[in-house]
């Protein structure tokens, strides 16, 4: 055999014949992408991931493994995707997140404690899941959030009570749950800068 065939047959077992590998997080995009997702990337340094909305993707928990590695997410979105407690475990490795969209999904309170190590966090989606009071004290300790949006849970005047260290807080949503009027009054005695929405909104995307 000759030495150009060697040399051939060395670069091939060193480097494949399929072009350049992608990067792991390339590679990620690409699993997500696949899944029906959507990626942004920032305008400047295109190597950077900002954003991933997987809503209506229908993607699991074994998917969610992939944002692992975009350490620079500031949102995700997986609004109708079939994730548990489970896939949390990997929305919790992502240190710049900023909005969580987690609606419509299939956690529940026990998965909210690992949230809390979501330092920059701002605004939280919860809306139709089957979140109830007994979760609130782990969302109360996310003392970053602004927004919280928990429409169609079983949250009581119980929960919102437990609202109350959230100093941030400008909005919650809690249209269609039990809590009441009397409630309401409650949270704002303490925190009267804060917006609560108790009327159902009009006809519109839930996933915003």
């Amino acid at each position: 055999m000759s030495r150009i065939c060697l040399m051939f047959l060395l670069l091939m077992s060193i480097g494949g014949c399929g072009g350049p590998k992608l990067s792991p997080q390339e590679q990620a995009v690409s699993a997500l992408i696949a899944q029906g997702g959507k990626v942004e990337r920032d305008a400047a340094r295109q190597n950077i991931i900002l954003r991933v909305d997987l809503s209506g993707a229908k993607s699991t928990d074994a998917d969610l493994k992939q944002l692992t590695v975009l350490t620079d997410l500031t949102e995700v979105n997986v609004w109708d995707c079939p994730i548990t407690d489970a896939g949390l475990d990997s929305i919790a490795l992502l240190p710049q997140l900023q909005v969580l969209k987690l609606g419509d999904t299939r956690i529940t309170d026990a998965g909210l404690a690992k949230l809390k190590g979501l330092k920059h966090l701002r605004t939280l989606n919860l809306s139709r899941t089957a979140i109830t009071d007994v979760g609130l004290p782990a969302v109360a300790a996310i003392i970053t959030l602004e927004t919280l949006d928990l429409r169609q849970t079983k949250v009581t005047d119980s929960g919102l009570t437990q609202l109350q260290p959230l100093t941030a807080l400008k909005l919650v949503n809690v249209a269609e749950t039990a809590v009441t009027d009397a409630g309401v009054v409650r949270l704002k005695a303490v925190r009267p800068r804060t917006q609560v929405l108790k009327q159902r909104p009009p006809p519109r995307s839930l996933k915003n």
